[in-house]
């Protein structure tokens, strides 16, 4: 009866042992498969991940480009266009009052035409009733035209306007006219125009046109002399005497 039971003991240790060893393999088994399937179904994960990555970091870049196309400046924008005088020359349509009168002492400097000779000259200044100097210097003669006696004075003269118009005598022994000049004292402003012989800076006719000096102008045009010396003047090149008297009035 023992023995019987001893058999029957250990068979069923065996059938036990049998049992656990087969669910134990079994649980081996699903783990593996389990594992398998992890790693098989890690690369679709790491793939999502970096497709997700890669299509966040698209959109950022899209998100920054855009934002640059938006807040970036136009250039043209802030560019500013200006119009500065390469040269001294001045025209008539740089002044806002082009209708201007002249008075006396304007009328005879406007008159007064480099071609005419001492004697013409005269005559057109006696006839302007203005008071008048005339005074003789070496090979030279200088008119001096002014509204009162003591301004037309040539030497310790009262301040006013003026027009003096000086003569150099030419190797045929006749006087010519050699420049014209009108001041005006209230702007303190000079016109003048060269002709010929020495003036001023001026020795060449090549020089001869018309100028404004306003006595504040710096770095005008350059004279260069016979001997290869320059000089850099303060006078204003201008067109003709209307461009000069129009200066004046809208200075």
């Amino acid at each position: 009866m023992k023995f019987k039971q001893y058999i029957f003991l250990t068979l069923l240790s065996f059938a036990l042992l049998s049992g656990c060893s087969s669910s134990t393999s079994d649980i081996e088994q699903n783990t593996e498969t389990i594992e398998q399937q992890t790693e098989n179904s890690s690369p679709v994960s790491e793939i999502s991940e970096t497709s997700s990555q890669e299509q966040m970091s698209d959109v950022s870049e899209n998100n920054i480009s855009s934002s640059d196309e938006e807040t970036s400046p136009d250039p043209s924008a802030n560019e500013i266009t200006t119009n500065i005088p390469t040269n001294a020359s001045i025209s008539n349509n740089n002044f806002i009052e082009t209708d201007i009168s002249y008075d006396k002492l304007q009328q005879l400097y406007f008159d007064i035409d480099s071609s005419m000779s001492y004697e013409n000259v005269l005559n057109v200044v006696t006839e302007s009733q203005l008071f008048y100097t005339n005074q003789d210097y070496l090979r030279a003669k200088t008119i001096k035209v002014a509204f009162t006696q003591n301004t037309s004075l040539q030497k310790y003269a009262d301040t006013g306007d003026y027009v003096k118009i000086n003569f150099q005598m030419n190797d045929s022994n006749n006087y010519v006219l050699s420049s014209i000049e009108y001041f005006n004292n209230e702007k303190f402003i000079s016109a003048f125009q060269y002709i010929s012989g020495d003036y001023l800076e001026f020795h060449d006719s090549k020089y001869q046109g018309y100028y404004i000096d306003d006595f504040q102008t710096k770095n005008g045009f350059e004279i260069t002399y016979n001997n290869g010396n320059k000089i850099t003047t303060n006078y204003i090149v201008m067109e003709n005497k209307e461009a000069q008297l129009l200066y004046i009035h809208n200075y």
